[in-house]
């Protein structure tokens, strides 16, 4: 009982640090008169990864008109606008994209705090967070969540999930923030002191407009993709990403030309600059691909390109719910097999 007492005062502390620096946070959001909220937090979140109003609202269970006056309030509370919009676009402002990182930062700090207190108040660790990077992993999640749901029908909530993106993937598994991560196996390269499980490994296609002069072709020779302007994340978001393709586009004998665009936010926003004919990108051939009429898919010929996707965690990890919840992604990634 003394020990649960002193890990009780350890955790108030913390908390008290917590709001304390969430408080007095420089964000315009901290200043004196300001009332947003983490749920209207969330709700610019979501917004500003997808682009749209209406999927933002699908995502919270709420209609899109409830979204647009939770968006349209917080903007009127910080004082800017946050998005730019016209009739068929949502874009995130100049002032909106600034704050985008800080406002992540906030509810993550936020969402760990509330994570630890129930942990505390269970004295025991009856749930893992597993996060993901973007809608395919999204898709295996689901699937191994599925599975372990079958081998624990008593323990449904025993796993907590958590879209991040790839900055956020190396600084959280080495501070313990993930129990474990799906993502696209590239970005685990330098990660030390982790083991992973292969859950995909599918070969690649080239996604450009319907207005490319190549989009009525079914099939490019990985040598005809030179001359493309190849849609690339920034590097110092994926630098992982950008290395591995470009290692991979010399093996296949040519000098990639990437147009790397620090604004890509989500898998959606990625598919919009192709869409747009602003450039080409590689996508994996797999049937849980988001598919955009606007957009022609070719099977690229003759390439070393793959798209693997790993299921990531920190060695000697001995928590029963992690074990588990492995053992279930093997079992999914066997049935694939």
């Amino acid at each position: 009982m003394k020990e649960q007492r002193t890990s009780q005062t350890a955790l108030q502390a913390n908390l008290q640090k917590t709001n304390h620096e969430l408080e007095y946070s420089q964000n315009p959001m901290m200043k004196e008169g300001s009332s947003v909220d983490i749920r209207k937090m969330k709700y610019f979140i979501s917004v500003a990864e997808t682009l749209s109003f209406t999927k933002a609202a699908k995502q919270h269970y709420i209609s899109q008109t409830a979204m647009s006056q939770q968006i349209a309030s917080m903007e009127e509370e910080l004082g800017f606008m946050l998005f730019a919009r016209t009739r068929n676009r949502v874009a995130l402002t100049a002032s909106g994209c600034s704050l985008l990182e800080d406002v992540k930062g906030i509810v993550d700090r936020y969402e760990r705090a509330v994570q630890k207190a129930k942990n505390l108040r269970d004295n025991a660790p009856h749930s893992i967070l597993v996060a993901f990077t973007d809608e395919t992993e999204r898709e295996f999640l689901a699937d191994i969540i599925e599975e372990y749901q079958k081998m624990n029908p008593d323990n449904h909530n025993a796993i907590d999930v958590k879209k991040i993106g790839f900055m956020d993937l190396n600084t959280g598994m080495m501070n313990d923030l993930y129990d474990a991560v799906i993502a696209p196996s590239q970005l685990f390269r330098d990660i030390k002191d982790i083991e992973t499980l292969r859950l995909c490994s599918a070969e690649l296609l080239l996604g450009v407009s319907k207005n490319h002069p190549k989009a009525k072709q079914f099939t490019i020779d990985a040598s005809e993709i030179a001359g493309e302007k190849i849609l690339m994340s920034a590097r110092d978001i994926g630098p992982e990403m950008v290395d591995y393709a470009l290692e991979a586009c010399r093996l296949d004998g040519y000098e990639p030309n990437f147009v790397e665009c620090d604004k890509i936010l989500s898998f959606d926003a990625y598919m919009l600059l192709v869409e747009m004919d602003k450039g080409v990108a590689f996508l994996p051939d797999s049937p849980r691909l988001p598919r955009s009429s606007r957009i022609a898919y070719l099977k690229i010929m003759n390439s070393v390109h793959r798209y693997n996707i790993d299921l990531a965690w920190k060695k000697d990890r001995t928590n029963p719910i992690l074990q588990t919840f492995i053992a279930a992604a093997c079992r999914v990634q066997q049935s694939r097999c």
